[in-house]
């Protein structure tokens, strides 16, 4: 049996609500049947991300051990340059690399076939609505709750300086330890909340065709009632992460050592700057190759995850199988929003013409 067959067949059995088990075997039976296609959706965009993250870490730790009275200004440029270039080029590109994988899924899902090229021509057309929804993720995750407590830091910190001018500095320092804990710990909290109820918009976004903001509220929406199995699944493939990233780490720092054990001269100023360099270049050799094998497992995963939701919410399965039989076009299928109608016999205009009948309604009588 072919690739699309037993996608196909996997589909029309799997059409029913799936616990987290289920939603894990489908996520790696999916990317165990297409691990060069989503590794190759993953590869160049993310290396050109891992490329520039590591020149600009290079630039900075230069630019530092430059001993010229020029040395802050350059820094500060350099700083400025990166905020306005690098993060809307990293927002951009992540976008398109989540767009692309998530495209891939939705065909994958469905028992259909797509090439790299297509996943990836698939999100540049939608690449506006994608950078939309993915600002909006940062937006209420990273934006927002930032300003508040960088807010709540300067609140802090001009508490400290007046209770240190009257003499209570200890009860300063303890206030600005406070409000700091809390800080944290309030924004780790809310940040996995958010991250949640907006995991869902990529797949929102490129099923139903929606906007920005109308795939983030169709994500707020299809996310409540699971966010429990969302944030174990999240916590798995962030695990999973970590021990791959490590993985890598070990294995490409074996050479390393090997050669580093090799050289004359060890414990030189020479060396002790070769070995940063080369933990450096591992590490970010390391993280490129961990975003490539897994990266993939969280579209692939939020993708099931979408499709069940709207199986347990909106009968996505009778929906699915109307569509396959061609009883109901793409457009008829997608979600519409509801709206109130008015009831003819209580319409103002009807209940006046039958209080107040025309000539004409009375058969033409005077």
């Amino acid at each position: 049996m072919s690739d699309a067959a037993m996608n196909e067949l996997q589909m029309k059995d799997g059409l029913k609500p799936y616990t987290l088990g289920e939603i894990l075997d489908r996520t790696v039976q999916i990317y165990r049947r297409n691990l060069l296609l989503f590794a190759g959706i993953a590869l160049l965009p993310t290396l050109l991300m891992v490329v520039t993250g590591g020149g600009a870490v290079f630039l900075i730790t230069w630019i530092g051990k430059l001993q010229s009275s020029t040395t802050a200004l350059l820094m500060g440029l350099v700083v400025f340059a990166l905020i306005l270039v690098f993060i809307p080029l990293f927002i951009a590109i992540q976008s398109i690399v989540n767009g692309g994988l998530t495209v891939a899924a939705v065909k994958m899902h469905e028992g259909e076939k797509i090439k790299v090229r297509e996943a990836l021509a698939a999100a540049w057309k939608r690449g506006w609505r994608y950078i939309g929804a993915q600002f909006f993720i940062y937006l209420f995750t990273a934006i927002i709750p930032g300003a508040i407590i960088f807010g709540l830091a300067m609140l802090a910190s001009f508490i400290s300086v007046l209770a240190g001018t009257s003499g209570g500095a200890a009860l300063a320092a303890g206030i600005v330890g406070a409000v700091t804990i809390v800080g944290v710990l309030a924004f780790f909290v809310y940040w996995v909340l958010a991250m949640i109820r907006l995991s869902l918009a990529f797949a929102a976004c490129t099923t139903e065709e929606l906007g920005p903001w109308q795939s983030i509220r169709r994500s707020f929406t299809l996310s409540k009632g699971s966010m429990g199995r969302i944030f174990l699944f999240g916590l798995l493939v962030y695990a999973l992460t970590l021990a791959i990233t490590f993985v890598f780490m070990f294995i490409c720092m074996i050479p390393f050592f090997i050669v580093l054990s090799m050289m004359h001269g060890q414990g030189s100023v020479a060396q002790q700057r070769m070995i940063s360099v080369s933990i450096l270049v591992v590490y970010y050799a390391a993280v490129f190759l961990a975003q490539v094998v897994i990266k993939p497992v969280y579209s692939i995963g939020l993708t099931v995850f979408y499709f069940d939701e709207r199986v347990r919410k909106e009968g996505y399965d009778i929906e699915w199988m109307m569509k396959r039989a061609g009883l109901v076009d793409a457009a008829a299928a997608t979600p519409q929003p509801v709206v109130a109608q008015s009831v003819p016999w209580l319409d103002a205009t009807n209940i006046n013409a039958t209080q107040n009948p025309s000539p004409s309604d009375s058969g033409g009588e005077a």
